[in-house]
């Protein structure tokens, strides 16, 4: 790859004009082009920022693992469920280590292979898509095993909400390596008009890939932090208070959004490299800027999260999970409400569905975080103690505001 016979010559990895001035592809090499120096210095500063990513996830993975006994994924419901903070724990430390150690091929120039660094590259991001979807349908999981009014009003079968999580944790092994491996191949072989054909490809099936999922957890997430939220949930007999389902939602709220822009942001570099990879490579401001950007994103979003989630890692840990077997005869479900209830809901989702984008970025205001140190258990035990089900049905029915998402099962 560092042939010296290839240092004035076009390549896969380096790029160079008629005068023999070569700009480097930073996932490859760093070495023997005019942004050599600016790139190892950033590779220092990349491997300084995941270090800091480790310091704060091994201790936290290892605290919650050893001392509180926690798994990282349920296995029990015979679907790899992730628990939501130690999941992404583990593959934020999974894609800090992977991020050193191709940081550390590359400053040291060894093991010379395309294929092997492409994959070794994306497979750092693939770690960072793992543990943001799983930590979004973790404590999607944990809700909806916790309470039966959240069950009603989610899904009818936790078994699609597992599925569709396995689902969208694997398929990025397939979109982000494809196109890397492909072409890290055909470079090997010297066959730049095909590595070149599978670099965009792989560019654009991970633009594509990571605009949807972003998409789909801006709108799940917001759907589940109003669900956190409602009054119904709130009255209803989930074994936790208000105060930890205050601090759970507003932890999510971060996590999905620190999360999304994140994802936009590797969409919007995945497109500019895969429509103009050789002028974003050869012009020296542009290829510092986005190798920068995109090496110091991940690092960064991660490190974020995680020092959200230190502040009270023990959010979800009062929500033990219901048995569904059991007899709900004291829980109000959404399926017994009127006809007239159920299109109310469904009326609600409809309005809040086209204004969540912009609901969304009001979400983080500090006046919701006002924590009602009351406690609704035992106000609810006062309230309801003597009512039958179906008047205090009625009364969570009169309790429920405009603006409910809740709604028939999808």
């Amino acid at each position: 790859m560092n042939d010296p016979t290839t240092f004035n010559t076009t390549t896969f990895w380096r790029i160079c004009d008629s005068q023999g001035v070569c700009h480097c592809d930073y996932r490859l090499t760093i070495y023997h082009c005019v942004e050599q120096d600016d790139f190892y210095k950033m590779n220092l500063a990349v491997i300084i920022a995941t270090a800091l990513g480790l310091v704060a996830g091994i201790p936290m993975l290892a605290w919650r693992t050893f001392h509180h006994k926690q798994n990282i994924f349920d296995i029990r419901e015979g679907i790899p469920r992730p628990k939501p903070v130690e999941s992404l724990c583990f593959f934020i430390i999974l894609f800090n280590i992977v991020r050193i150690i191709h940081a550390v091929i590359t400053l040291t120039d060894v093991a010379p292979y395309p294929p092997l660094r492409l994959f070794i590259f994306d497979l750092c991001w693939v770690f960072a898509l793992n543990g943001f979807v799983s930590y979004v349908f973790g404590v999607t999981q944990t809700l909806l095993t916790s309470n039966r009014v959240l069950y009603d009003a989610w899904i009818s079968s936790p078994k699609f909400v597992d599925i569709l999580g396995v689902l969208i944790n694997i398929l990025p092994y397939i979109f982000m390596n494809v196109g890397s491996i492909g072409s890290g191949i055909f470079a090997a072989q010297n066959n730049y008009d095909m590595a070149f054909t599978f670099l965009r490809v792989g560019y654009f099936s991970a633009a594509i890939y990571t605009c949807a999922v972003g998409i789909s957890v801006i709108y799940f997430g917001q759907r589940l932090i109003s669900l956190m939220n409602e009054p119904l949930l709130l009255h209803s007999n989930i074994p936790a208070t208000l105060a930890r389902l205050k601090a759970s939602s507003f932890k999510v709220k971060v996590t999905v959004t620190v999360g999304s822009i994140a994802l936009g942001c590797m969409c919007i570099i995945a497109s500019v490299y895969g429509s103009i990879y050789t002028t974003a490579t050869t012009n020296r401001v542009a290829s510092l800027f986005l190798s920068s950007f995109i090496s110091f994103l991940g690092p960064i979003a991660s490190f974020i999260i995680l020092v959200v989630i230190f502040l009270s890692p023990n959010v979800l840990a009062g929500i033990p999970k219901q048995d569904f077997d059991d007899d709900y005869a004291n829980y109000p479900s959404l399926h017994s409400t009127s006809q007239d209830a159920q299109l109310h809901y469904k009326s609600a989702s409809d309005q809040h569905t086209t204004s969540f984008l912009s609901n969304w970025f009001q979400c983080l205001r500090p006046s919701e975080l006002a924590i009602d140190h009351r406690d609704p258990d035992e106000e609810k035990q006062q309230h309801f103690s003597s009512m039958p089900t179906s008047e205090a049905l009625t009364v969570l029915q009169q309790d429920s505001r405009p603006g409910s998402i809740f709604k028939q099962p999808i």
